[in-house]
């Protein structure tokens, strides 16, 4: 499969066949395909495995089908020409990842994240939290360090702390939703 809409025809024509591989029920790579299918109306026997380089090795070696999986679990396979990739779940086109498309420009509305954050403790004083911040923002400009995280195939979007809890609410409610549609609940 060489796109995202022909991966949805094949799905829809092959539903007792297809699979798709995860790093695990619940992971990011699970809730991720689980939205894809919810969002564009098509099944995949999910194929849960225990973590996300299994998952990626899976598609590799053709035992699974597909998966979305965080770009640095496949890079690797990527450049060693083992995976193809057809798509990237940001919501719209990025400069890091100039020639993949977003799956929002097939499905839209597309967009399932993973992240990371530095967090501190409640309480933390907020000039504390703001000398934090502002190191991390100088850190974070540093060539060598946008060099690195680009290599893993990782885009930065640094935000302050009332960014962040706006974002992380956003997030939590889109992923109850998906998670409702994947029938999981939390354990």
């Amino acid at each position: 499969m060489k796109s995202v809409k022909e991966l949805i025809d094949y799905a829809r024509a092959n539903r007792a066949t297809i699979n798709m591989a995860s790093a695990g029920v619940g992971s990011q790579s699970h809730l991720a395909g689980a939205l894809l299918m919810t969002m564009a109306g098509f099944d995949s026997l999910h194929v849960p495995h225990k973590g996300g380089g299994p998952s990626v090795a899976s598609v590799a070696a053709g035992q699974t089908h597909w998966t979305l999986t965080p770009a640095p679990a496949a890079m690797s396979q990527v450049k060693a020409g083992r995976l193809r990739v057809i798509a990237h779940s940001l919501p719209r086109r990025s400069a890091l990842l100039a020639e993949i498309p977003p799956i929002a420009e097939t499905v839209a509305g597309y967009d399932f994240n993973g992240w990371a954050a530095l967090v501190a403790p409640k309480g933390t004083p907020p000039a504390i939290v703001e000398r934090v911040h502002a190191a991390m923002i100088r850190t974070l400009a540093l060539p060598e360090v946008r060099e690195g995280f680009a290599g893993q195939g990782a885009e930065l979007f640094p935000s302050n702390a009332e960014e962040f809890r706006r974002f992380l609410a956003q997030e939590v409610a889109n992923t109850e939703r998906v998670m409702k549609a994947a029938q999981l609940s939390p354990e």
